[in-house]
């Protein structure tokens, strides 16, 4: 549902593509003026779908690539301590996206962004697509 959000607010400026992890291949990447890549935060990680997409993308294919990352995630400060401690530890996904395409060569354009659940599978807080959209929207102007 995020990413629809964001595809919708790029889609405002142009075209955009959405592809599922699964379906991607690194040859898609050629024609693009801007990679975001978003995962559910699992145990601190994104998905293994996407940890493995990011880190087998060659370094070729997202050089000087403008990127940026999202993910979902509990919110914190919702939480009682031993959780709150248990996720600063560990992290989430989106910065470590951001990490392995920077560490290839790609330029980040906005802060890796977290969008909240309330529950493991959903749903999301309320509001959230409408923060998505304009998270999105402040990337077209990068």
């Amino acid at each position: 549902m995020v990413a629809l959000a964001i595809k919708r607010a790029l889609d405002e400026q142009g075209a955009a593509t959405i592809s599922l992890v699964k379906s991607a291949q690194a040859d898609m990447l050629d024609d693009i003026d801007l990679l975001i890549v978003g995962s559910p935060t699992q145990g601190g990680q994104p998905t293994r779908a996407m940890l493995d997409y990011v880190r087998d993308i060659p370094n070729i294919r997202v050089k000087n690539l403008r990127i940026a990352s999202f993910d979902t995630r509990y919110a914190e400060k919702e939480h009682g301590f031993g959780l709150k401690m248990l996720m600063r530890i560990i992290g989430y996904a989106a910065p470590k996206m951001a990490d392995i395409l920077r560490l290839k060569g790609a330029t980040l354009i906005g802060n890796p962004e977290g969008f909240i659940v309330t529950g493991q599978e959903g749903p999301l807080k309320d509001d959230e697509l409408n923060r998505a959209i304009a998270w999105a929207r402040t990337l077209i102007k990068r």
